[in-house]
């Protein structure tokens, strides 16, 4: 069974264990979009209730090809998250009021190129090759959360201005969430606890980890004039960033850089890594940033 026949068939089973489980709900198969680019198919719905789930298909799929499950087991299993996907009206309803969410909303970072295809349907504003998008963190089931990025249907819902929204989304960064500076030395040292750490080389000792204590999005910080004027300050220079991922930046100060073909071999490094290592959920860009602590600026280098 290849995955269009997969998906159709899955629609058809899903739809029936729902309607025999009386909910009113229409079951599609949509070919979506997300950020950075990541194509999917999913299972959309469409009944009474204006949130409803979006279930990736792909995962089930490959779990079908492995065996790993059958189909009907598959489709009950789709048909059960469908259910415990919803909360009580006033959890999942205060998306739609704004003095209800608004303490929860924050920036975050992804390249502009890359999320073309959904940059209409989202709020954004561009920032050199990157753009700040925005997200509201919802409750989910299970004492957890999820975030949702802000469309402009929202933005519209809510009846404020996109500045109004990029003021609420910072102060909320500044105020909730706190930004993490950790020395790749002292990494390097924790990690290796009491083995000898000679090897290190002075660029590892001078290079930092720029990330958020959240764990998320800490690239957002790059955006931040406060935060890099700090880093400046704590190694007296100008910084080199390398885009790590969306959630953390490596900053080295740039009198470590012996002439500025080396920001090739930056460049060339955050590439490799990109194309290596990093999951593409998680790229951000594969430039190199130099940020001049008099003029108080980020460019591309």
């Amino acid at each position: 069974m290849n995955a269009i026949t997969f998906n159709e068939t899955i629609k058809t089973k899903v739809s029936n264990i729902l309607a025999a489980r009386h909910l009113d709900v229409d079951v599609n198969v949509e070919h979506l979009t997300k950020a950075n680019g990541i194509e999917y198919d999913a299972l959309t719905f469409t009944g009474k209730d204006m949130l409803q789930p979006v279930i990736n298909l792909n995962q089930f799929f490959h779990s079908y090809q492995c065996h790993d499950s059958n189909i009907d087991d598959i489709a009950n299993d789709i048909a059960d998250i469908y259910e415990e996907s919803f909360l009580p009206d006033d959890d999942y309803k205060v998306i739609f009021n704004f003095e209800q969410v608004k303490n929860k909303i924050f920036p975050c970072l992804y390249n502009t190129a890359i999320n073309s295809k959904i940059s209409d349907q989202y709020i954004h504003r561009e920032y050199l090759d990157l753009s700040v998008y925005y997200y509201v963190t919802l409750p989910i089931k299970n004492d957890g959360s999820g975030t949702i990025l802000i469309s402009r249907k929202l933005l519209d819902l809510w009846n404020i201005s996109i500045e109004e929204l990029d003021q609420t989304a910072f102060n909320n960064l500044h105020v909730n969430k706190h930004p993490q500076i950790t020395s790749m030395y002292d990494l390097f040292k924790d990690e290796n606890d009491e083995k000898d750490i000679s090897y290190i080389d002075d660029l590892s000792r001078n290079m930092f980890i720029l990330s958020c204590k959240s764990d998320t999005n800490g690239a957002i910080y790059m955006t931040d004039t406060g935060i890099l004027d700090q880093l400046s300050s704590m190694t007296s220079s100008d910084l080199i960033i390398l885009p790590s991922s969306r959630h953390e930046l490596i900053v080295l100060p740039s009198y470590l850089m012996k002439s500025h073909a080396e920001i090739n071999d930056f460049r060339s490094m955050v590439h490799e890594v990109n194309s290596t290592v990093l999951r593409p959920e998680d790229f951000l860009s594969d430039n190199v940033y130099c940020y001049s602590a008099e003029d108080h600026e980020l460019n591309i280098a």
